[in-house]
């Protein structure tokens, strides 16, 4: 049997750990959309309440082409109830309860119809390092979407949402550091990219982003990200001879 170094172990306990504290965190979130069901209920509301299977943050590089927001994957069994309580000019009042665990959000967007007392709850979950191309758009166009479909892609409903503050209370820290490491990229500051926020932010037709802070496109070309990649490099490697040099 081959040997198991320390490190090796060590990762194998913080990913347990990790998956731990992500199931409990879930756990948790299904347990307080069903005490809002109750306390909604009591209140003499009619209330869907389903956790969705898989929660997707979309930018508008995403299919169907141009729609962005947080998609809700929901098990079958819940088509029928999810289409009962749906109505397209309703739900325009909404409220987002939400929390964060190990980089993953966990949330429950409380959807409610005052004309017809009817609440549509849905709890998701969706990893934050995924989720930034999505709030980018969010805060260049002012508002955001929740959509529901099935695992074979029937799309059952959107519901738009005035504001992106509930959903990313963060959305100024978030994109100001996504800007810092597409600076990196562009070759524009000193530092190594992060390659992930690189490749997230970026794609073979990008939806132009303007950044807040500092108003450049947060989508830049391949060309230009491999250009600030080289510049980084050749940085690194006069950096390296000016160290030799001194030595």
């Amino acid at each position: 049997m081959p040997e198991t170094g320390e490190d090796e172990v060590d990762y194998a306990e913080r990913a347990a750990a990790k998956s731990q504290v992500t199931k409990d965190a879930w756990e948790a979130t299904i347990e307080d959309m069903y005490a809002m069901e109750e306390e909604l209920e009591e209140q003499g509301w009619t209330v869907t309440a389903i956790g969705a299977g898989h929660t997707a943050p979309e930018s508008p590089r995403a299919e169907p082409k141009g729609r962005f927001g947080l998609t809700y994957t929901i098990p079958d069994n819940y088509a029928e109830a999810f289409r009962e309580a749906f109505r397209e000019d309703g739900f325009e009042r909404y409220e987002v309860y939400r929390g964060e665990q190990e980089g993953t959000a966990f949330q429950v967007t409380a959807l409610y119809d005052d004309e017809t007392e009817t609440a549509v709850l849905l709890a998701g979950a969706y990893e934050l390092r995924h989720a930034n191309p999505l709030i980018a758009t969010a805060m260049k166009t002012g508002e955001m979407y929740s959509h529901v479909r099935l695992l074979d892609g029937t799309h059952l409903g959107s519901f738009r949402h005035e504001g992106y503050e509930l959903f990313f209370p963060d959305a100024d820290r978030r994109m100001n550091e996504v800007t810092e490491e597409m600076e990196k990229a562009m070759g524009m500051v000193e530092g190594d990219a992060d390659a992930e926020t690189v490749r997230q932010m970026s794609g073979d037709e990008p939806e132009p982003n303007a950044n807040a802070r500092v108003g450049i496109d947060a989508d830049p070309s391949a060309a230009e990200v491999e250009a600030g990649r080289a510049a980084a490099e050749a940085r690194e490697s006069e950096d390296d001879r000016a160290d030799e040099e001194d030595e």
